[in-house]
This record gives structure tokens, sequence and C-alpha cells, in this order.
């Protein structure tokens, strides 16, 4: 699925990244499937459109699933570590590039020392204006994965994304433990409400059911309901 860099809540990310001077930040989750490559997605093209060239660096190691959605092959790491920005837009000084995630074991590792991937981030901010992190799930802790509050204690901040009505409070707990743990700086939580719709999406549903017995009267209830500035309210 794919996020308008338009939505309200990409922009107000977008503006306190800015205001915060945040140049590097971390998309993580508790589970997988909550939304992260999506959101990395949108705030990149946010970037773009305001003239900013964006890193997007996949570290999801067990499922990476920024690189699938772009269409990216994997690439061969350098000996020395990660593979090399491939570029995939570039307007007059703003760009877009990514970096797929690492499939041999001794990168991971690597990117486990203790700085490493300090280091290559302030290495990509040398060529980038931002850096966003898709990091591994949090709640998913196995040797092939590099764990998701680490990704995120390295960046100036990260985003938890959580999939509302999905995904258990404990669930939440354990990564937000985790994440104040590893002295990461939690900019925000963003709630993913693909199965979780509003009050008005539900009332609209109802209203077409109601429309093949009383057509004229779900038409106006329709109405009704799209025009309503109190259902249209955020929460």
């Amino acid at each position: 699925m794919q996020i308008p860099d338009s939505y309200i809540e990409i922009e107000r990310i977008y503006a306190a990244m800015m205001a915060g001077k945040i140049r590097s930040l971390a998309v993580t989750s508790s589970q997988p499937q909550e939304g992260v490559s999506s959101l990395v997605s949108a705030l990149a093209r946010r970037n773009l459109s305001a003239g900013r060239s964006t890193l997007l660096v996949d570290l999801n190691l067990h499922s990476p699933n920024l690189s699938s959605t772009l269409g990216l092959e994997q690439q061969t790491e350098a000996p020395s570590g990660l593979a090399a920005p491939r570029m995939l837009c570039l307007r007059e000084k703003a760009k877009i590039a990514v970096i797929t995630a690492p499939a041999r074991r001794e990168i991971i590792l690597q990117l486990r020392e203790p700085g490493r991937l300090e280091t290559h981030i302030r290495q990509w901010l040398k060529s980038f204006d931002t850096i966003l992190l898709d990091t591994s799930p949090i709640g998913l802790n196995n040797s092939g994965n590099l764990p998701g509050e680490y990704a995120a204690s390295a960046c100036d901040a990260c985003i938890l994304t959580v999939l509302a009505g999905v995904t258990p409070k404990a669930s939440i707990k354990n990564s937000l433990d985790k994440l104040d743990k590893a002295r990461a700086l939690l900019l925000g939580t963003v709630f993913n409400d693909q199965y979780n719709p509003g009050l008005k999406q539900e009332l609209l549903r109802e209203a077409n059911a109601l429309a093949r017995r009383f057509p004229k009267i779900a038409a106006r209830l329709k109405i009704w309901l799209n025009q309503s500035n109190l259902l249209s309210l955020e929460l």
C-alpha cells in the first residue's frame, strides 16, 4: 500500500524532523507487516518534493520489504561492508537513493559492532540531506537480524509504527521499553488504520448496505456523513 506524501500525518512528521533538525530517522515496528516500508517511502517522496536528497537504507533483514516494494534486486555487498547507494530518482539538486538489505552474515555481524552503524550514517550524511532507515521489527530477535532498537539508537530519532486493532499492547510496551533501554529518541508513534476504520468509514459502509432496500434514504445519509465536520475531526 502506497501512502500519499500529501497526507497530514506525513506533513507532521516532516515538520517535526525539520524543527528538531533530525537528519537521520529510523522507522521501526513491533511486528512484521505494520507499514514501515510504506511510511519510509512516503517520507522520502515528501523530502524529494522539498528538494532534499534522501538515502533509504533497508535494514529489515527479516523481510526486506523496502527493496521489494521498489522492485529492486539485492545488490552485491562490498568486501568492506554494505552495498553502494543505488540512485532511484534525480531532480535537479534533489535525489533519492537506496541501499538494499545485506545478505551475508559477516556484514550483519559487522553492523552489530558498537559504533559501526553510526559511522556509516555519518559518512552517508556527507552526501545526503536525510537518511531514512527501514528496520527489522523489534519483536523479532534472532541471529539473522539487526535489532530494530539498535538501528533506531544509531539515528537522531525514530518512529514506531503500530497496526491499530492488531498489534498487542504488550508487544507495543515491550518495543517502547527496548527503545528506551537503547537510548533511542522516539519522535512519535504512527497508527496504521488499515484494519481499524474510523467511525465515519463504518457509518458509510452501513449506508452502502442500506442502499439495497432504501436507495434514496441511503443517498441522503451518505451526503450528510461526507459533509459532517464532526465526523471529519481527527481524534
